[in-house]
């Protein structure tokens, strides 16, 4: 009955069952809990960063000391490998050769030519009478420098409409002058280096502008290496004048064309009037200037009309061969010899390429033409050269260029004569196009190579590489 001593004592061992069962649950929970991280118990079934086993063999144990571990939770010891940094990209599969005196060489000189890629000097020899109308025509040709100015009285003129000048020290001179011009073919005069140089100098403004001088068949023809590279390397800028197209001596003469190409004979007239002796021209000048070990820019003259007067008249193809002959073997800059003092009576002046006389409509084109082409490859012939990785084959005279997004390639007839097929090889740029600059046509590019014809001995053509690889330089 409810109450009763039975009833009660009924209830006890359920009690004592439940207050054990409480115990019983309470103990093994807290077994767990000292066994979950304790210092002295290990056990495989827990997480690896918390069960006091190196399961990494790294000698380190759990969370935190393991390093693999980012808390007690993580499954694995073993450290996180950082993974290896990409490889470096693999270097250019062609070389480049800076410009001579490197792309910023003007700027070291006091009111310098510019330095910018899209400038490329174009000069004429000995103008007269700046009056505007002049320069006008003057830049319409695409001039942008006199050397020796031979009336000097408009100075204010050129400088005005943004003209330079490598010129003598004359009167009111100003940021026009971008030099001072020491002499002309000192080497031919009886001259002696290095004093004549030290004495022309000492003559000048020392006001840290460039000096200049243009050489002629000493430095070329006559002089010996030594003394030759004693005048070349005596100023920060040079030019030699040898007109092969015209000069009358210049192919019989054993002393000079003859002597130049190692033969006792004349030359033959396919021999010496011919577009790439204007290259070889540079390429001596810059043999000379890079014996004493330092680079500079070596210029190139090139005639316009006739200038001997017992001498012949150069032609607008001729005129294009040479200048193109001149880049290709390296010239920073192009001087046009504009005196005309021989051919027919009436077409003698001093300045062909403003066509006083009016013979030499042809000639004004294709020069302007040319140096319209010449001004917007600039940033290609300020550029680097492939010094390897490039090839062509022995019926053309080329260079390889880098203007910081295209391959270009100038390339001319190495000899007269003709047809000839030029061939081209930059292997790492695979499969792309040639586009031929100017002539509104490209040539296919297979495994970096193609192939050309090249009509006479003054042609010339320009291909930009257009598709394929940059050869490991972007």
């Amino acid at each position: 009955m409810p109450g009763s001593a039975a009833t009660r004592s009924a209830g006890r061992p359920s009690v004592r069952r439940a207050l054990l069962v409480l115990l019983f649950v309470v103990a093994v929970l807290g077994a767990s809990a000292v066994v979950y991280g304790t210092p002295w118990a290990a056990s495989a079934t827990r997480p690896q960063c918390n069960n006091r086993i190196d399961d990494d063999g790294d000698g380190k144990i759990d969370y935190p000391a393991d390093p693999g571990c980012t808390g007690k939770g993580d499954k694995s010891e073993v450290d996180l490998v950082e993974p290896p940094p990409p490889p470096p990209p693999p270097p250019p599969q062609v070389e480049l050769e800076p410009v001579d005196g490197g792309p910023n060489y003007y700027a070291q000189f006091t009111a310098p030519l510019s330095s910018s890629p899209d400038y490329f000097p174009l000069s004429v020899w000995g103008s007269y009478n700046h009056i505007q109308s002049n320069i006008d025509k003057d830049k319409a040709v695409g001039i942008n420098v006199y050397t020796w100015v031979a009336d000097p009285d408009n100075l204010g003129n050129i400088r005005n409409n943004g003209l330079r000048v490598i010129g003598d020290d004359n009167p009111g001179y100003g940021a026009e002058t971008a030099g001072w011009l020491l002499g002309d073919e000192p080497d031919m005069q009886g001259q002696s280096c290095p004093a004549w140089i030290d004495q022309q100098k000492a003559l000048r403004p020392n006001d840290g502008r460039l000096h200049y001088t243009n050489y002629g068949k000493g430095v070329m023809f006559w002089d010996s290496d030594a003394t030759a590279s004693c005048w070349v390397n005596g100023q920060a800028l040079v030019s030699d004048d040898i007109y092969w197209f015209t000069d009358p001596n210049v192919c019989t003469s054993l002393s000079e064309g003859p002597h130049f190409f190692g033969l006792n004979r004349p030359l033959t007239q396919a021999e010496c009037r011919r577009a790439s002796n204007y290259g070889a021209i540079v390429g001596r000048m810059r043999m000379l200037d890079n014996l004493d070990g330092q680079r500079k820019p070596i210029w190139s003259f090139v005639e316009v009309g006739c200038p001997f007067s017992d001498g012949g008249c150069i032609t607008p193809a001729q005129t294009r061969g040479a200048v193109w002959h001149s880049l290709i073997a390296g010239s920073r800059g192009i001087i046009y010899f504009q005196h005309s003092f021989g051919g027919p009576a009436s077409c003698k002046e001093h300045h062909v390429l403003r066509n006083e006389s009016g013979c030499y409509s042809t000639m004004v084109s294709t020069v302007t033409s040319e140096n319209a082409q010449i001004k917007a490859l600039a940033p290609a012939l300020n550029g680097p050269s492939l010094s390897n990785g490039f090839t062509a084959n022995a019926n053309v005279r080329a260079r390889a260029k880098w203007d910081g997004s295209n391959f270009y390639v100038f390339a001319a007839s190495a000899e007269n004569g003709g047809p000839f097929t030029g061939s081209f090889s930059i292997p790492c740029v695979g499969n792309a196009a040639a586009t031929v600059i100017g002539e509104n046509r490209s040539v296919s590019v297979t495994q970096g190579s193609w192939s050309d014809s090249f009509a006479n001995g003054n042609a010339v053509h320009t291909y930009r590489i257009d598709g394929g690889s940059t050869c490991g330089l972007t």
